[in-house]
């Protein structure tokens, strides 16, 4: 990645301070602004298996962010990429976020908005399986 581990929770129970994850056990590992979150979740690989499911990130670190979408891209940018993003105002734990959905379970893109008009920004980009639901 180019840049320090900056924190690591070892493998623990699915739930804490972070909610309730899926699985049994549940890692996140940080890389400066990178989180990486992994699960014996049985989505990607058979149940037990500790494998990668979800990761956040927040623009602290400079990193290239896949889906041509980055923090600090404008909402209007975010529309013309993704016509089919969906944007939702006032969620009760986020604010203001978008999500770009696909049929095939654990693929999704969503992340949090400065608010909702074309020229405001996004925050922070997550995908995969989260926790707290």
């Amino acid at each position: 990645l180019g840049f320090s581990k900056t924190f690591d929770s070892g493998w623990g129970p699915a739930w804490g301070d972070y909610g309730a994850c899926p699985g049994t056990e549940y890692r996140q590992v940080r890389f400066g602004g990178l989180y990486l979150s992994f699960s014996d979740v049985d989505r990607f690989q058979p149940a037990g298996t500790r494998q990668f499911i979800a990761w956040s990130y927040d623009g602290d670190a400079a990193i290239d962010v896949p889906f041509g979408v980055d923090v600090g891209m404008t909402v209007a940018d975010l529309q013309s990429l993704y016509p089919t993003a969906t944007l939702a105002y006032d969620d009760l734990w986020f604010g203001d976020v978008f999500r770009v959905e696909s049929p095939t379970v654990g693929e999704q893109l969503w992340g949090t908005l400065t608010g909702p008009n074309p020229g405001d920004t996004i925050e922070s980009l997550v995908g995969g399986i989260g926790c707290g639901e």
